[in-house]
């Protein structure tokens, strides 16, 4: 909230916020501004620093912009920002500092301030281009700011870097196709021993439906046999008594 919506520190200790924050997470206690500016900001600093560090060790050629500005009272600061294509074909487009210039906003002053930035990021000895206005002093800190690099050679490790990147994606793409024939295959297997096991199952249930049927019929006839013979018993006792 302090970046995003721009509000002071002071927030913690508005009596409104602090009833809203209560209401929203009794449990929840929030930070001084004094543990604020000691301890939170500095860490968070710390750590965003860190990731864009880890960042840029993944571009080659990073392009700077540089942008410069000033209050009422000529307070400056200026503004660093990243640009450039990473290892893996990627762009990026990382903020890395927004510093105070201490006195006169001179090229030196400019063009010093610039090498400590580049130095605490690790890119003085690969940055490829600097952007920045077109005011006189600008133009003084970044001349001769920025080192040779043949742009052939850029260009060369570039066809390099995307000629693999085909390679590796031609071969992804034979692994993907193989993959999706042994899936088809395994599937068409599958579905013949479904088809087998089915088979069995629908002669098994006939089967067992053949013996219920057996059974009953043979049941039947038991009875018909037994109910047969009564009869011709009592027809003799009525011939003979």
């Amino acid at each position: 909230m302090l970046v995003k919506c721009m509000l002071p520190t002071s927030i913690v200790e508005n009596k409104g916020f602090i009833e809203w924050v209560e209401y929203m997470d009794p449990c929840f206690k929030l930070p001084t501004r004094h543990t604020i500016k000691i301890t939170g900001l500095p860490s968070l600093r710390t750590f965003v620093n860190q990731t864009n560090k880890d960042r840029l060790l993944n571009i080659p050629w990073p392009n700077v912009s540089c942008d410069g500005w000033s209050d009422d009272v000529v307070r400056g600061w200026n503004g660093y920002f990243i640009q450039g294509i990473c290892n893996e074909w990627e762009m990026h487009n990382i903020p890395i500092e927004f510093r105070d210039i201490k006195g006169s906003h001179t090229g030196i002053a400019i063009k010093k301030q610039y090498n400590e930035v580049c130095q605490e990021f690790g890119i003085d000895k690969k940055v490829f281009k600097i952007v920045a206005d077109g005011a006189k002093n600008v133009k003084k800190a970044f001349k001769d700011s920025v080192s040779k690099i043949d742009v052939q050679d850029i260009t060369s490790m570039l066809i390099i870097k995307q000629r693999q990147l085909d390679r590796i994606a031609s071969r992804e793409a034979k692994a993907q196709q193989e993959l999706n024939l042994a899936i088809d295959e395994m599937n068409t297997q599958l579905e013949v021993s479904m088809g087998q096991i089915t088979k069995k199952r629908k002669r098994d249930e006939i089967l067992d439906d053949f013996d219920e049927l057996l059974e009953e019929l043979t049941e039947e006839m038991e009875e018909d046999e037994e109910e047969g013979l009564g009869d011709t018993l009592d027809g003799i006792n009525k011939v003979f008594y």
